[in-house]
């Protein structure tokens, strides 16, 4: 299990290590630009902005993290046909990304967001029957959270250790997940979308197809920057319980959490009227 960190410090940690990050995407970037577009590389490269805007949408750094998930966005047109990944489309990037590099001075712990997100919860009841349900349906949970970049993961446990989630895993794509679930047992997992080498949709099927010790009927939340109709639909038809799009916060994942448990709920005492 993720150590459970102060917010203040993830968020510096994150801004510590994104300008190594972004020279690592930009001299993938550079090696598409000046030597032959291979199919496998673009992808990686693909793959390595998809994890840093989301990750900059959920440290706070909507300015930066907008910027990124546009070119991600247009990536996953490449993806679909619409555009096509030659050396044209790779120096728009590449012109795009000399602009970005100059946002990289202003991400820094005192303009992110995240830090005045993490406030108690807006739009709970006073009342201490409410305050009591909801500390009960957290205190049942078991998460287990899927993500592969380290910063989201501690992120998210120190949101779920606030909220009085008290049985936390973490895991950096699928296959690691399958393995720690066989002795976590989850009653709900949380998960990104693209990772590697098992992503978010291909864990989603193994659970739902019964491939896994997890429970077939267990709720899922999907995370993901791609917010297009099509590929909510997909997992949605898929059996998704939540897609909630990042950057995700204290708020968003307490409401999902609260409005899964409640139609479990619900369900469940529609089943005993009728038995």
């Amino acid at each position: 299990m993720t150590s459970v960190s102060v917010p203040s410090d993830i968020v510096k940690r994150y801004c510590s290590s994104l300008p190594a990050q972004f020279e690592t995407a930009a001299q993938m970037l550079l090696s598409l630009v000046q030597g032959p577009v291979d199919d496998r590389e673009v992808r990686d490269l693909y793959g390595e902005l998809h994890r840093m805007a989301g990750t900059a949408q959920c440290m706070g750094f909507p300015f930066f993290g907008d910027e990124l998930a546009k070119i991600v966005y247009d990536f996953e047109k490449c993806t679909s046909g619409a555009l096509k990944a030659d050396k044209i489309f790779l120096g728009s990037v590449a012109k795009r990304f000399d602009r970005l590099s100059k946002l990289l001075e202003y991400v820094t712990i005192r303009n992110s967001l995240l830090l005045r997100d993490l406030e108690p919860l807006e739009g709970v009841a006073e009342t201490r029957f409410i305050k009591a349900r909801y500390q009960q349906v957290f205190s049942a949970q078991r998460v287990v959270y899927c993500d592969d970049d380290p910063a989201l993961q501690q992120l998210m446990t120190v949101i779920l250790d606030d909220l009085g989630v008290k049985a936390v895993e973490t895991a950096s794509d699928g296959r690691e997940l399958l393995h720690k679930a066989l002795k976590f047992k989850p009653n709900l997992v949380i998960t990104d979308w693209q990772m590697s080498p098992m992503a978010g949709l291909q864990l989603l099927r193994y659970i739902r197809q019964g491939k896994s010790a997890i429970d077939t009927n267990c709720p899922i939340i999907f995370l993901s920057t791609v917010k297009t109709v099509n590929k909510i639909e997909q997992v949605v038809g898929e059996g998704v319980a939540r897609f909630l799009v990042k950057p995700f916060n204290k708020a968003s994942i307490a409401r999902a959490i609260y409005q899964i448990a409640s139609t479990d709920s619900k369900t469940e005492t529609k089943i005993r009227k009728s038995a």
